[in-house]
Parts: C-alpha cells; sequence; structure tokens
C-alpha cells in the first residue's frame, strides 16, 4: 500500500524575538541605543498567507542575511526620504539610524518602507527615488554556475512615525521575499519498457535570466542557456534532484520558445542486450500557470519518460511534466498546521496483473472525491524486424478499458485481447486537492508472447545474425488457457537421457563425450505444449539438417566437440543438446544452457500464434524439426524438406509466475 499524507495550507512561523510581537499584549520592546533610530524585526517569507510553502533551505544559503538597507519615502512622494544600512542588534532585530534632520520631519507621516537584504548599495550609484529604487538592476553573471553566498531579498511595508512618541519608531516586523524564483527538477521516473538506464541523467536549464529588477514586473536582459550539462546530485529529503534559479522572466502564451525548459540527456540501451548506450534528449518546459517566473516562487518538477528522445540536443522530444506544483518559498512551515483534517490519497495496489481476467477492481482511501481517468493504453511486444512496439490502442476501440468509482473503490473492466501480447494501461486517480496516484495494469490473455533479447549464441558466438535475419528477440511463450479445439496436453514435455560419442581414429572405439536431455518422441510427448517455454531467438536460426546422425554401423549418435565442430555438418538434436544463448539480465550476463528440439505441437502453436496475433514472422522457414520429426508450416518459405529442415530449439521456463 502506497501512502501519501499532506497536512492542509502551511503557516508563516514568527522567528525568536520578534515572535511576540504580533499578539496584543506583547511587552514594550526594548530600545536601542541612540534615540535617532529605527527598529525592526525581519522574516524571510510572508506572514499571514494561507497557502502551499516550502521551506528555504540553509545548506544553499537560501535563508542568509549579509547585510541590510532600509529605504524609505513619504507617502505619495517621489523622492526617498531615507537610504541607510542597517545593524544587527540580536537575533532577527536591527536598527537603522537618521539623522536630526530626518526625525523633525517625522510628525506621524505615513512612510513607504523598502529593506533590501544582501545588496551593498554603498558602491555605485545609490537610487535616489522609487521610481529609481524599483527599478533597481540586479545581476549575476555566476547564476546556475556556482552555489550562491545569499539571496538579494526585498520587504515592503508601511508605518505612520511620529518622533514624539518614540514606540512608533519600532517599525515592527518586515518580511523579505526573494527577488530569484527556484526551479526544483527532481530525478526523473524511467517508464520505458524494453530499455533500461545506463549512467545517471544530466540535465541543464534553459531559458532563464540573469538579470532583474529590484521591484518591477519586466524582463531584464536576455534569456540565457546553461553551457554544461551537470548530474542531478543533490538532495531534497530521500530524492535526488537539482535547483536552478532565475530572476522575473515572462513570456506570451503563443511563443513558448521563450519559456524556460530543462534540457534533460538519458543514455539508454535496449534490456537484454550488450550494445553501447545512446544518449536520448528530452526537453521539459517549465509550465507556469501564469506564463512567467515569480520572484521568491518554488517550481517543483518532476516528469516520467515513456518513450525514447530525440537523437541529439538540437532535436529533443518534448515531455510535459507528470507535476508540477508552485509553492511559495518561505522560511518555516508552520508547527500549528491543522492536521486534524489532513489530505491524504492512499491506493491499496500500485501495480496489477490481470491474468486472463476482464475485470478488477482496486481499493483506495481519500480526502475528497477522486476521479479516474486513463493516461496510457497500449499492446506491447517485439516485431519481425527486431523492432519494440507500443501500439497505442484508441479510447474508441472494443478493448479499450472502461472506468467507474464508488467511495472505496475504482473498477475497471477490459475485454480479453486476442492478439496474443500484453495490453498494459496506466490509471490516474487524483482527488479534489490535487492529490494523485497512479495504478499501472498488465492484462495477459489465455495465451501470449512475452520477450527478451539475445545477446550471442554458440551458434552464433560473435553475436551477429545470419544474412536475411534482424531478430534477436528471444520470445517467451505462455499458456494460461489452451485452445479449446485440438488435441493439446498442456504441461512439460518429458525428456530422456541421451549421450553423444566420439570416434578414435579408424578404430571402431567410441567414447561418450556428453549426455544430455532430450525431448522425448513418443505419441504423447508429440502432443504436449510447455506452459511456459522459451524460443531461441534467430542467432539459433540454422541452415538445413537432418534430425540426427549416428555413427556408421552402430546407434552411437555423432558428437562434435570444439576441436570437430563444423556448422555445416551438425544435425538438430546435436545442435539443441549443446546450444547455449546469452542475455543481459540486471547488467550482468545470463547464457541459458538448458536448451531441447521442440515437439511437435509447440510448433504448431508457434505457426498459429505468429498467423493471428501482433507478433509476425516468428518462424519463416517451411520445415522444422521437431523431437518426433519435420513439422510443415502454413506459409513457410524457402527450400527446407521433411528430410532436410531448419531447427529452432526452445527451453522450458519452469521458474516463472503464472
Amino acid at each position: 500500500m502506497k501512502i501519501k499524507l499532506y497536512s492542509v495550507a502551511l503557516l508563516f512561523l514568527f522567528i525568536g524575538l520578534f515572535s511576540n510581537c504580533i499578539k496584543e499584549d506583547a511587552e514594550p520592546v526594548k530600545q536601542p541605543a541612540g534615540k535617532r533610530a529605527f527598529v525592526f524585526n525581519i522574516n524571510i517569507g510572508e506572514h499571514g498567507v494561507r497557502q502551499a510553502t516550502e521551506a528555504g533551505e540553509d545548506l544553499f544559503n537560501e535563508n542568509k542575511i549579509e547585510k541590510l538597507w532600509l529605504f524609505a519615502n513619504k507617502k505619495n512622494q517621489a523622492n526617498l526620504f531615507i537610504g541607510a544600512s542597517c545593524e544587527p542588534i540580536e537575533g532577527n532585530r536591527y536598527r537603522v539610524a537618521i539623522t536630526a534632520e530626518q526625525e523633525q520631519q517625522l510628525n506621524g507621516d505615513v512612510l513607504d518602507i523598502y529593506l533590501v537584504a544582501n545588496h551593498d548599495f554603498s558602491t555605485g550609484v545609490k537610487p535616489e527615488t522609487v521610481e529609481a529604487l524599483k527599478g533597481y538592476l540586479l545581476e549575476n553573471k555566476n547564476l546556475n554556475k556556482v552555489q550562491l553566498q545569499s539571496f538579494v531579498m526585498l520587504g515592503v511595508t508601511q508605518k505612520a512615525v511620529n518622533t514624539a512618541h518614540p514606540e512608533s519608531k519600532d517599525l515592527g516586523q518586515i518580511s523579505l521575499k526573494r527577488i530569484l524564483s527556484k526551479i526544483r527538477f527532481n530525478m526523473p521516473v524511467l517508464d520505458l519498457t524494453g530499455y533500461e538506464l545506463e549512467g545517471e541523467p544530466e540535465a541543464k536549464l534553459c531559458n532563464f535570466r540573469t538579470q532583474g529588477y529590484l521591484d518591477k514586473a519586466e524582463n531584464a536582459g536576455s534569456l540565457i542557456n546553461m553551457e554544461q550539462y551537470s548530474l542531478l546530485n543533490e538532495l531534497y529529503g530521500n530524492k535526488k534532484c537539482k535547483r536552478y534559479y532565475s530572476f522575473y522572466s515572462e513570456w506570451s502564451n503563443t511563443n513558448e520558445n521563450e519559456a524556460p525548459y530543462i534540457m534533460l540527456a538519458i543514455n539508454l540501451k535496449r534490456t537484454g542486450e550488450n550494445q553501447a548506450a545512446k544518449k536520448y534528449y528530452y526537453r521539459v518546459p517549465v509550465k507556469a500557470s501564469e506564463a512567467r517566473l515569480k520572484n521568491n516562487v518554488l517550481y517543483d518538477l518532476s516528469v516520467t519518460i515513456e518513450t525514447l528522445g530525440g537523437p541529439g540536443p538540437d532535436f529533443p522530444v518534448t515531455v510535459q511534466s507528470s507535476e508540477v506544483s508552485i509553492k511559495e518559498w518561505s522560511t518555516y512551515p508552520d508547527v500549528n498546521s491543522d492536521i486534524s483534517s489532513p489530505k491524504y490519497l492512499l491506493v491499496e495496489e500500485n501495480n496489477v496483473i490481470m491474468s486472463v481476467v476482464d475485470n478488477y477492481r482496486v481499493g483506495y482511501k481519500s480526502s475528497s472525491l477522486v476521479t479516474p481517468r486513463i493516461t496510457k493504453c497500449y499492446y506491447q511486444y517485439v516485431n519481425e524486424d527486431g523492432q519494440v512496439v507500443q501500439d497505442n490502442i484508441p479510447s474508441d476501440n472494443e478493448y479499450y478499458p472502461v472506468l467507474s468509482t464508488s467511495d472505496t473503490h475504482i473498477s475497471f473492466t477490459a475485454k480479453i485481447q486476442t492478439n496474443n501480447v500484453p495490453k498494459h494501461f496506466t490509471i490516474e486517480l487524483k482527488n479534489s486537492e490535487g492529490l494523485k496516484d497512479n495504478v499501472h495494469v498488465i492484462q495477459y490473455p489465455g495465451q501470449y508472447i512475452a520477450y527478451t533479447f539475445g545477446e550471442k549464441s554458440s551458434w552464433r558466438p560473435d553475436g551477429t545474425l545470419a544474412p536475411g535475419l534482424n531478430n534477436k528477440a528471444v520470445y517467451h511463450i505462455v499458456i494460461l488457457i489452451p485452445p479449446k479445439d485440438g488435441e493439446m496436453i498442456l504441461g512439460f514435455p518429458e525428456t530422456e537421457t541421451r549421450s553423444f560419442y566420439s570416434k578414435s581414429g579408424s578404430y571402431n572405439y567410441y567414447k561418450e563425450m556428453d549426455d544430455d536431455h532430450i525431448t522425448s518422441d513418443s505419441e504423447e510427448t508429440k502432443k504436449t505444449v510447455s506452459p511456459s517455454f522459451e524460443l531461441a531467438s534467430q542467432l539459433g536460426a540454422t541452415i538445413r539438417m537432418k534430425l540426427y546422425e549416428n555413427w556408421s554401423g552402430t546407434d552411437y549418435l555423432r558428437y562434435y566437440g570444439p576441436d570437430n565442430y563444423d556448422i555445416q555438418r551438425s544435425y538438430a538434436m546435436h545442435v539443441c543438446a549443446s546450444y547455449t544463448e546469452t542475455r543481459i539480465v540486471n547488467g550482468k550476463e545470463q547464457t541459458l544452457d538448458d536448451w531441447r528440439l521442440p515437439t511437435e505441437a509447440e510448433i504448431r502453436l508457434i505457426d498459429e500464434l505468429q498467423h493471428n496475433g501482433s507478433v509476425k514472422a516468428i518462424m519463416t522457414g517451411k520445415w522444422y524439426w521437431s523431437a518426433s520429426g519435420a513439422v510443415k508450416l502454413k506459409q513457410g518459405e524457402g527450400n527446407s524438406s521433411s528430410t532436410s529442415a531448419h531447427t529452432r530449439c526452445v527451453r522450458d521456463v519452469k521458474e516463472y509466475e503464472f
């Protein structure tokens, strides 16, 4: 069971000494030395905002205060009345000195106050007007190149000040908000059947800005792309991610080429193959609801990779974020969050197997109404060219699932397909509070074909396919329910031990070199089909040959070892007894050596499947050897015959979970 528990909207927490200043019965604030000064507390975040928030991270200096400057103007006046640096008193409490002349002019005037953190106005041109302050241009050319030492922040408030009343010089709490926006890109989830990840993904941010105004929501400077990709080697909780930053940026919905995006590079290779991985490129747009990156806002991106990317950075495949969370980027979550009415979505099963069943239901618990939808539905198999195919199923197809929900369950009905390959579909459950979870379903028909890929074989030890062949799929045939017609016996075919002999020169001396389990040629075995067996890939597709070969005048089966092995002289029974095929499983080679000749019924079953399902051209020759003799295929081609047929070995997969 997968549990997701979220508390309701978070509040901002007052910090340290100023935590009591919002109470009506707060104790009088102790004045600093010197009468001509304003005092105030700071808070990083916006007090009183009841919405989703996330704390700034001290590890990345997001809450660090190095310096403060306070500016003020009398309400409705253009010129700044005060512009001075501040000095700390204790904790989050600061003071800023004013002159005697400034003090004399404050007789109950309302001041617009601007507090700027982590920028030094002592050098360069200090703004003299409100407009100049708001339009003050900030720049950081090292943005997203090195870790920032601190973040420029701005706090704005109003206060009526009358120097005849000393308590009015306490400006109270001023909340600071960072000028930058933050983008956190989480480690992508790979949901690409038939491929596996090699190494770790790399990413970079594109279309961000290294310039911005202190208090103007306008674009400044040009759009920048990071030059280098980097690993997602940072942590948020126990999840890997990468953090990026940008100044304010906006774009037109009609020109999304200006929108920020993540360029993602992933090394992928086919599951079970030993070839070098290829790099694929993806473009992940930063989807912002207002077509802009706002200051002091976190954009948290998660993406699921379900398709191959582009072959190069100039031709990336665009993938949309599976989850975009936009939060006020605050300092501390409120410890008084209401946990008496939490938001939650609990799904009992996330992975469902439907074996020869057409309906299923999954229980769930949710704090609000749940709406399900199918996000993907497809058949998956390897075609005759050795390519993994995801064949999307349209929603109006008779085999497309139908969903229904109650307060406690989601039910889905899907007609069992007749194309002999698995059906995959994903159901997204989303409740009214925006929480999501997925149920991944695989539906198997009564007979189906799965696959892995071979790397090399004893027949083709260099791993290359013979001319005219192009499929390294090791097809796995599973029989859950035998066909109603015919005389098929479902069970693992009987085998018997047979020995192979070598002959010593011209002497009639025969030495037993090897023995193996050979498929029986009995009448009963002839009709038997293994409920789970694999067919050697085309790495094991042979030329025409005999079924068996004895030493002249004897019943001894001939042995062909490494020193006298002649591919042109071998025979079917010996090929399967000595055959091996190697594939890659979890990054390691797995060599399979328990092959046998198929039964006649197994060959006829494969012939039926390849003419009545999605997987075609599995066995393309005219005649193939079974343990009891040659079997002619319906539409086979070539010049094989009942005495000189092709061979494709099989192996029982007894450890398979039906």
